[in-house]
């Protein structure tokens, strides 16, 4: 019916942003090195590298939430 096309629609679409967050996170991380800030660097960048890993981190964790545990359970309710 209507109200599980549109349910999924939204579900695929989350999928495409994750891979395409996905895709921008590597390049980030490709960037800088893995976070790793150079030894002559000043304690800001060092700080931008730091919670930039962490945001990383804390993002793969609710992109694997949002795909492994959410979705499945939407879609075995709308079912």
């Amino acid at each position: 019916d209507v109200y599980k096309r549109q349910v999924k629609k939204v579900l695929k679409n989350c999928e495409i942003s994750h891979k395409l967050i996905g895709d921008t996170l590597k390049e980030i991380t490709t960037l800088s090195t893995h976070f790793l800030a150079p030894d002559d660097a000043c304690n800001s960048f060092k700080f931008l590298y730091e919670k930039l890993h962490e945001f990383a981190h804390q993002l793969h964790k609710y992109m694997h939430f949002e795909k492994n545990v959410f979705t499945p359970k939407v879609l075995k309710l709308i079912e």
